[in-house]
């Protein structure tokens, strides 16, 4: 899988599925499965990785293996991040840390909470997510690991970032959509809510991106200007394709 042979990394876990379950060992065939899931995942295949993950998740079940379902919950709150499916994110990564918690895995914790604090980021929960970047700092600090302390940086650090940029992009888009308003001017307020969705879109808030793009939408239609409503409809469709948002 590391040297990019996919096809021959996906028949090696295959294999490795199947002599587990000859030997009978069934938390064995939960890590090959989890293996085979992640690698499913990560060439592009989620929805089949997702399956696959139920499967590892019954297996480490039955094998009174807590850790091991720990790890798929771990690794489907990944699979919901990379599809922007941020609330369901959030509750699996969430699930996660305590579970890593109570079986004194610390350091799976901490990596479960820069999970969580990437997904509170996201839904706007900017006070919670700093919280818990702090929480997860502070484990890597007692653990004294210096590969888990690099990554809450970089967390706090997009986090940061994210609050700079987004929020004064927010405001500068509020405040234009607000004098569009007050003057009248219909053209300058449906761009301003374009920009806006345009912006939501890239902050991973598909929701709110949506509400802002159909007002766009909808006061191009009303103006009737087909070459503004035109870039609203490649802006959705170009988004679309990236996971971001999608229309009926």
């Amino acid at each position: 899988a590391n040297t990019g042979r996919d096809a021959q990394a996906h028949d090696a876990f295959e294999r490795a599925v199947a002599m587990y379950r000859d030997a009978g060992d069934i938390a064995g065939q939960g890590r090959a499965l989890l293996g085979l899931a992640t690698h499913t995942r990560v060439t592009g295949q989620g929805e089949v990785a997702r399956d696959i993950y139920a499967r590892a998740k019954a297996a480490f079940a039955q094998a009174g293996d807590a850790l091991g379902q720990a790890q798929v919950g771990f690794a489907v709150a990944e699979l919901e991040r990379a599809r922007f499916n941020n609330a369901e994110a959030l509750r699996g990564f969430q699930q996660a840390a305590d579970a890593f918690h109570s079986q004194g895995q610390w350091a799976m914790e901490g990596q479960a909470l820069l999970g969580v604090v990437d997904s509170e980021r996201r839904l706007g929960k900017i006070v919670t997510a700093d919280a818990t970047v702090a929480r997860a700092r502070a484990i890597f600090d007692i653990l004294n690991d210096r590969a888990g302390q690099q990554a809450a940086e970089r967390t706090r650090q997009e986090l940061i970032t994210y609050l700079d940029e987004n929020d004064e992009a927010r405001a500068k888009f509020a405040l234009d959509i607000g004098y569009a308003d007050q003057g009248g001017s219909r053209r300058l307020e449906a761009q301003g809510n374009l920009g806006m969705g345009r912006l939501e879109v890239s902050a991973g808030h598909p929701v709110q991106a949506r509400r802002f793009l159909n007002e766009a939408r909808a006061i191009f239609a009303e103006m009737k200007l087909p070459a503004g409503e035109m870039e609203d409809r490649k802006s959705t469709r170009l988004n679309s394709s990236h996971g971001y948002i999608s229309y009926a």
